[in-house]
């Protein structure tokens, strides 16, 4: 069964000894969870394509939700050929530059990138996209991040307790490692199936 928001701010609460929020805010569980998204979608690298048209220009907006941009290929055909490209984000929008190929306007091209996981409610999310076999690691790579998040803020404090921000620094790199492990494997064999390495 998926889990909503409010059940895996629970469970991270529940890991962080804070149940009653006296040092973790929503605000601060929200921004663990935001980054443990981006991170699992990364670690799972569960893909789609789509087809873009060129509009004949070295760089290209595309319009495509996405974590990362895996690969183009051109023509968007049986006679597919991967071409080289960059691909950068620039508020919020994805930007293409075609290194050598550059696809002749109205040309369709296919693009292969990673897609975002969700939770639902979180940032308008209508379902929860997590694998339920990894949401224990999910939620302890989320404690992880929010306990780093609290430490970065401990170190603004005006009264640093240095084993405070340490303690939390090492428990939630130590979290987040966990997160890693669990979902590396399974990263690895779709990248190495991608780059045909």
């Amino acid at each position: 069964m998926t889990q909503t928001l409010t059940q895996i701010r629970a469970s991270v609460l529940a890991l962080l000894n804070d149940a009653n929020q006296i040092y973790y805010t929503n605000q601060i569980i929200d921004a663990a969870l935001r980054q443990t998204l981006e991170e699992y979608a990364r670690l799972r690298c569960e893909t789609a394509a789509s087809v873009a048209t060129s509009d004949g220009n070295k760089r290209q907006p595309l319009n495509v939700n996405a974590i990362a941009i895996l690969a183009a290929e051109y023509p968007a055909d049986a006679r597919a050929q991967k071409i080289p490209i960059y691909a950068t984000q620039q508020n919020d929008a994805w930007i293409i530059e075609f290194i050598d190929t550059i696809p002749p306007s109205g040309s369709p091209y296919a693009i292969t990138y990673i897609i975002p996981q969700t939770i639902n409610e979180l940032d308008g999310a209508t379902t929860t996209s997590i694998n339920v076999p990894d949401m224990q690691a999910f939620i302890l790579g989320a404690a992880g991040w929010a306990q780093l998040i609290r430490a970065s803020g401990q170190i603004e404090a005006a009264n640093i307790n240095a084993d405070t921000v340490k303690n939390l620094t090492e428990s939630g790199l130590s979290k987040i490692a966990l997160l890693r492990s669990t979902a590396k494997s399974a990263s690895f064999i779709i990248a190495k199936w991608i780059w045909g390495k």
